[in-house]
């Protein structure tokens, strides 16, 4: 009886073939993620702030829909819980500046008593102007509140790629309008 295979003749009962129930499993799971989803926070990791020694620091920008907070964080401590009730007003600027190098330091003073460094001087001092001609475009947020009685503000620099999501993010979850600062050539900001 090898190689004879024997098969039920019994009728099948089953509404939807494997795959269907694939198709369908799949698209329950993406609407209860979808619908999961609604009404959590929406956290922002390019995010940067000055601090009071003037250096950039990494911050997480969180707008939190259930608890109704705008949350600024670098990756141990809370600077700041702004609840969107005491936001006065959110603004965003883009400003151009020139680039400057590094350390605060003239380009291409590694090059003095390094022989190596001589072969490549001429090429840093010629990467160093022309990264000083060039100007970099930063993305300002600006978020205006009261806490304690007094008005305090913030002041993020955002990614390139995030500020987009951050401007609408901050229209649809405090219901407030972002006001878009003139940069200072009289440009609008945000056009390229």
């Amino acid at each position: 009886m090898r190689g004879d295979s024997y098969s039920l003749n019994t009728p099948s009962f089953c509404i939807f073939s494997n795959t269907s129930v694939m198709k369908v499993a799949v698209v329950l799971v993406a609407v209860i993620a979808l619908v999961a989803d609604t009404g959590h926070a929406q956290t922002f990791h390019k995010t940067k702030m000055l601090n009071g020694k003037g250096r950039e620091i990494p911050v997480d920008l969180c707008f939190d829909q259930q608890s109704k907070l705008l949350t600024v964080k670098p990756h141990k401590s809370t600077i700041a819980d702004v609840p969107y009730g005491a936001i006065d007003r959110l603004s965003y600027e883009q400003a151009a500046h020139h680039r400057t190098m590094g350390g605060g330091g003239a380009p291409g003073i590694g090059c003095v008593g390094n022989p190596a460094g001589l072969l490549t001087c001429p090429a840093s001092f010629g990467v160093a102007a022309v990264l000083m001609l060039t100007k970099a475009k930063n993305h300002w947020f600006y978020v205006v509140y009261k806490q304690d009685g007094g008005t305090k503000e913030l002041a993020l620099r955002l990614d390139k790629r995030e500020y987009e999501q951050v401007l609408k993010t901050a229209r649809e979850q405090t219901g407030k309008d972002v006001e878009m600062l003139v940069s200072q050539k009289g440009k609008s900001p945000g056009k390229k």
